[in-house]
């Protein structure tokens, strides 16, 4: 079944009814030819979710009917987020997918020292955008119930300084490839990660951080870890970084 998400207000939990606008109407009629009498799964985003039969479908809108509830699997009270150096090129739309589909609730993009792309003022709403519908397709795909938030671009000394703030029951790994003594397995092996009501994942761009930014986030509390004896792309270490939570958690 496609899924779809739709704002809260639009479900009428009283009549068993919910309404479906904006571009998924065209996409429901026009792409996925879907009519009358079939059956889609819909989220309110929030972490419930429906299975529902299409019983009304016009220019403006679609409505359904509740079948069943579907029981979530996300935890609400248990988040996970990458805070993810801007990487050049469509690397950052692969990065924000398959971060969704691992199941990610909050990406932070971060201007770092070593970023090669550095977004003006202007471009940084523009790319949230973008970058918030592709997690929002992705997360139609995975079929998730909770709608994972991309935010606008920030430095990373105020990526820190909000860490630094909401710091407690958290676990923040940093992934550095200088880092010999502490490796992922290490802190896993000796912490319960399904205890962790938060976990923060920091990747840093092409080049890396720069031992300057690992010192700061050292002092604020975040763990730089090492990911083996390989160099990995931005675009790998945190598919395997957030593979490694997901198994942890989850598996």
């Amino acid at each position: 079944m496609h899924h779809f998400f739709v704002m809260p207000q639009h479900i009428n939990k009283a009549d068993q009814e919910i309404k479906i606008v904006g571009e998924d109407v065209r996409h429901i009629q026009k792409s996925l030819r879907l009519k009358e009498g079939n059956k889609i799964t819909i989220s309110d985003g929030l972490g419930s979710g429906f299975v529902t039969r299409i019983t009304d479908s016009g220019k403006e809108e679609v409505r359904v009917e509740i079948i069943e509830t579907i029981k979530s699997v996300e935890n609400k009270d248990k988040t996970l987020t990458l805070f993810q150096g801007l990487a050049k090129g469509s690397k950052m739309e692969l990065i924000i997918q398959k971060a969704v589909e691992l199941g990610v609730n909050t990406i932070v993009p971060i201007m770092t020292e070593y970023s090669v792309v550095q977004l003006k003022e202007q471009d940084k709403h523009k790319k949230k955008e973008r970058w918030q519908k592709i997690a929002e397709e992705a997360a139609k795909q995975c079929r998730r119930l909770i709608m994972p938030v991309v935010h606008t671009p920030i430095d990373f000394n105020d990526a820190i300084a909000e860490w630094e703030e909401e710091n407690s029951k958290q676990l923040h790994l940093l992934a550095y490839e200088n880092e010999t003594d502490t490796s992922v397995k290490k802190i896993f092996s000796r912490m319960n990660v399904i205890e962790c009501d938060h976990i923060g994942i920091w990747i840093g761009p092409e080049g890396g951080f720069h031992e300057r930014e690992v010192t700061q986030a050292q002092s604020a509390g975040v763990i730089s870890v090492g990911m083996g004896p390989r160099i990995l792309r931005t675009e790998t270490a945190g598919i395997a970084m957030l593979s490694f939570v997901l198994y942890e958690r989850e598996l």
